[in-house]
């Protein structure tokens, strides 16, 4: 990784949040950053002279990191405000995707996150008796577009397709916060615990779940056929299985997206026939987020391997190589025609990229951001009143108002 030439202290520091953010705070030492920027060992001691300055330092420094990006006019409404750290969140994740990543994938310790401080601060004498699900329905919709658009899918698109989407996810939010009352509706939990794939003791399989680890510990110039077969301690014959790195990589892709359909159909198998648009976009919520609280390693490697195209063309036909999208996309428009509303083909893509933002994002955070320490029944309680919000703003309001 290339650091550019700054203080010592900061290099450090960014060398820190690159780790932090490929291979996990565990991995984020003195001695570690001190190696990736070549200062010596009692030069960066000098510095950082304990494990827990050094962590301390680093945290500061990601919270500073984001707040530089976010800037407003303390005259702007409120929504403004929420569109302006929306917007600071997508461009410190384009600029910076490494502080982003360790930033959103750490609890904050003794304290709130440095992102839910800066709502908090644009939304000073909020009274909204559902403030509680807007919020995480925000939280969750701009981190959610802003890690999958620099570490999923979303990155592989033209810069001014990202910002177009960016206009919708500031749509979304306009559109969302306009919910007057939470129905409630089921269901409220998931039916359990995703299935485990049932070829568990197939070689490919094997393989795939080593490859999973290899790139969480590793992180992604980790992720190649070779260090698997030995991560999983299986013969190297295995080796004839796929045709090199590329082809195993995309099997892996598909493998992955198979167990996330399968915790989605569950949820969605589990509802009565009669379930309307709104309750099955509900259950697919749902699904990707228990998906993703029981499968952490394996929702970072498929943002990470997801390489398809997901831009239907034309939109009547499914997302490339993606099942979870195109169901999704499907319900996204069963939705807005029951609210009333109508689509033309960009707003559709745009509208089921923000609802699977909405989703990521609660996942993401859920399994391994700074939700993880909330209590489980609480977690469930504003996620599923939450993904009211953003199944209301799916309607005809989401066309109303700037254009941003």
């Amino acid at each position: 990784m290339f650091f550019p030439a700054i203080t010592p202290t900061e290099r450090l520091l960014t060398a820190g949040a690159y780790l932090a953010s490929v291979k996990g705070f565990d991995s984020a030492t003195v001695s570690a950053a001190a190696a990736e920027v070549d200062i010596s060992l009692s030069q960066a001691r000098a510095l950082f002279p304990t494990a827990e300055v050094f962590d301390r330092g680093l945290l500061d420094h990601l919270a500073q990191r984001m707040r530089s990006y976010v800037t407003y006019d303390p005259a702007d409404t409120l929504i403004d405000r929420l569109c302006s750290i929306a917007e600071g969140t997508f461009n410190f994740s384009q600029s910076e995707k490494h502080c982003f990543n360790a930033l959103i994938s750490r609890p904050w310790p003794n304290s709130e996150h440095p992102f839910e401080v800066l709502v908090n601060e644009a939304t000073v004498g909020i009274t909204d008796p559902l403030w509680n699900y807007k919020r995480t329905a925000f939280v969750s919709l701009s981190i959610g577009f802003a890690h999958i658009a620099a570490f999923g899918q979303v990155r592989l698109l033209l810069p001014m397709v990202k910002r177009q989407l960016l206009r919708g996810i500031m749509r979304m939010v306009r559109s969302s916060f306009k919910t007057q009352r939470i129905e409630n509706f089921g269901p409220h939990e998931p039916t359990g615990i995703p299935a485990s794939p049932a070829s568990d003791c197939d070689v490919k399989t094997l393989l795939f779940q080593a490859a999973i680890e290899q790139y969480c510990h590793e992180g992604p110039d980790g992720l190649t056929l070779d260090a698997s077969i030995r991560r999983a301690g299986i013969d190297i014959r295995a080796l004839r299985l796929f045709d090199g790195d590329v082809a195993f990589i995309r099997e892996l892709e598909d493998y992955i997206d198979s167990k996330a359909k399968e915790a989605l159909l569950a949820e969605l198998d589990a509802l009565p026939e009669s379930a309307t648009a709104a309750q099955k976009m509900k259950a697919l919520a749902i699904g990707y987020v228990n998906f993703s609280v029981h499968d952490p390693q394996a929702l970072s490697a498929l943002t990470f391997v997801s390489s398809g195209s997901i831009v239907p063309a034309p939109i009547a036909d499914d997302f490339q190589n993606y099942d979870t999208l195109s169901i999704l996309m499907r319900l996204v428009e069963q939705a807005i025609i029951e609210l009333g509303g109508s689509a033309n083909q960009w707003s559709l893509f745009e509208q089921t990229i923000a609802a699977w933002s909405y989703g990521h994002g609660a996942g993401f955070l859920a399994s391994q951001g700074f939700w993880k320490q909330i209590p489980e029944e609480a977690r469930w309680a504003c996620i599923t009143g939450s993904v009211e919000c953003i199944i209301a703003g799916l309607g005809p309001e989401y066309f109303d108002g700037t254009d941003d």
